[in-house]
């Protein structure tokens, strides 16, 4: 009998001890998921992403940066504008207007159909800006010529008299981008009239 009494609790001890390892090895190899994971406060689920709120993509869940900001979105977004980009949804300022390119010095590459102006056309021309909003003043060189620019970046220059012989000049043209520009001048004197297109560049 005492045999019997030993034996099991011989056995009732083992049993013990193989529980209580089990249970500490299954405790050692459970993630702990109070650890600091990159959250920054003691626990929860790691989320990467753009942590940054001006960004495109920024992800208010993300608690982790991982270099993948966006800022495409940004750009002009003023239709009317030379660098209007219709994938822009944030304006950043950056719109450049027909106006703030005309205002310059252009280097000017002429094509004339008769001697008067192709004699004379200039290899450089001056754009100043007139008395009212939109006005400008061509400088030619040998004449200036008024004529007004358009928020579209047409410009007109009507029929004026500019040397005061009866000569009568007239025109047409566009700024066509940040660094292009074209004019479409037409002389007429009481010998007929000729056309001459000037390209202009910066």
């Amino acid at each position: 009998m005492f045999r019997s009494v030993i034996y099991f609790i011989l056995v009732v001890f083992s049993f013990s001890i193989l529980f209580v390892s089990c249970s500490k090895e299954e405790e050692a190899t459970e993630p702990n998921v109070s650890q600091n994971d990159g959250n920054n406060d003691g626990g929860g689920t790691l989320i990467t992403g753009c942590m940054d709120e001006a960004a495109c993509n920024f992800n208010p869940q993300a608690t982790e940066a991982d270099n993948s900001c966006d800022y495409s979105c940004y750009g002009c977004t003023d239709e009317i504008a030379l660098n209007y980009d219709s994938n822009s949804e944030i304006d950043d300022g950056s719109c450049v207007y027909p106006i703030d390119v005309i205002l310059n010095t252009w280097n000017v590459s002429s094509d004339c159909d008769g001697l008067i102006l192709g004699f004379v056309a200039p290899d450089e021309m001056s754009v100043q800006a007139g008395d009212n909003q939109g006005d400008l003043i061509f400088d030619l060189g040998f004449i200036t010529l008024n004529g007004t620019l358009s928020s579209a970046g047409l410009i007109v220059i009507p029929g004026q008299d500019p040397i005061g012989l009866g000569t009568t000049v007239s025109g047409s043209g566009v700024v066509l981008d940040e660094n292009n520009a074209s004019v479409f001048l037409t002389v007429t004197t009481i010998l007929g009239s000729e056309n001459c297109t000037l390209t202009l560049t910066l």
